[in-house]
């Protein structure tokens, strides 16, 4: 038999908290494994490369890197010999658990595998999610250099007639990349509202010089030609909540080079809340980030 499938290979638990990493720990050393513990990513990496673990179990959130993160490098540097699991008490939710795969996690929580494995190819169930990397003038990029700023389109339309009235899309980050927060807004101060005299018709003038009520925007990205519901950036992902429909939507936002090397690119993941039925999710790739010459 080959090392990589030896069972006497240690398990590898990353959690920061002593207690949690404790009790995992005994759990499977009484079930006969070694364990190598780790209470940071950068401490697990270093683990990782030197005793070779047979299996990883990270957390997600974790001091400096995320769970996220190392799992990417992990499969970056070791492959997919590595089985890797996410365990959290706080990262429960369908999309949290999405995250994990889309990572490249072979479990996350209890989330049936099967069911959520990513493939290589885009997969359209009731909707289409397309992502891009360009540059600043729209063209299509797959190398760069170190510190370049890249727009990311993430595209998605409801493929039925009927729109969809809750869709939420995670795009996970490649590693060595951050997202670019906009500038702050310039706020305009509006003139003080005329005070009404008597001889005033009885609500004229009511809501001169007052803000019109506006539609909520993100602090970072764009959306063009529409209002997302709700957007945020969650340690190294991109969410994004909205109406699908059959006209196709558009979310731009930044993102910086911040590492070199070559990473993988996970697809971006759409699904309807409300029907899980409905899901779609684009293909992979990979980018390259060289150093300046």
């Amino acid at each position: 038999m080959a090392a990589a499938d030896s069972p006497v290979r240690p398990v590898l638990v990353v959690e920061d908290y002593d207690g949690c990493r404790a009790l995992i720990s005994t759990v499977l050393q009484s079930g006969g494994h070694a364990v190598l513990e780790a209470a940071t990513g950068e401490e697990a990496l270093e683990l990782a490369v030197r005793e070779a673990p047979g299996l990883a179990v990270l957390d997600v959130c974790l001091p400096g890197i995320s769970g996220y993160q190392v799992c990417r490098v992990l499969r970056d540097r070791l492959g997919d010999g590595l089985p890797i699991m996410f365990v959290s008490g706080v990262r429960t939710e369908p999309f949290d658990r999405v995250a994990g795969l889309l990572a490249a996690a072979d479990a996350a929580d209890s989330v049936d595998v099967a069911q959520h494995q990513m493939a290589a190819q885009p997969l359209s169930q009731g909707l289409e999610v397309l992502r891009e990397y360009t540059d600043v003038n729209g063209k299509p990029v797959t190398d760069v250099t170190l510190g370049d700023e890249l727009q990311v389109h993430l595209r998605f339309r409801a493929l039925g007639a009927q729109p969809i009235a809750a869709v939420a899309l995670v795009d996970l980050l490649p590693g060595g990349f951050e997202v670019v927060e906009n500038p702050p807004a310039t706020v305009t101060l509006a003139p003080m509202p005329t005070r009404r005299t008597g001889n005033e018709a009885e609500g004229e003038g009511e809501g001169e010089g007052e803000h019109a009520a506006s539609a909520w925007t993100p602090n970072f990205g764009e959306a063009l030609g529409w209002s997302p519901d709700y957007a945020e950036v969650r340690e190294d992902r991109v969410n994004v909540y909205g109406l699908a429909d059959a006209s196709a939507r558009e979310f731009v936002y930044k993102v910086k080079a911040t590492a070199a090397g070559s990473f993988a690119v996970p697809p971006a993941y759409g699904e309807g809340m409300y029907d899980r039925a409905v899901r779609a999710w684009s293909q992979p790739g990979k980018i390259v980030v060289r150093r300046p010459k």
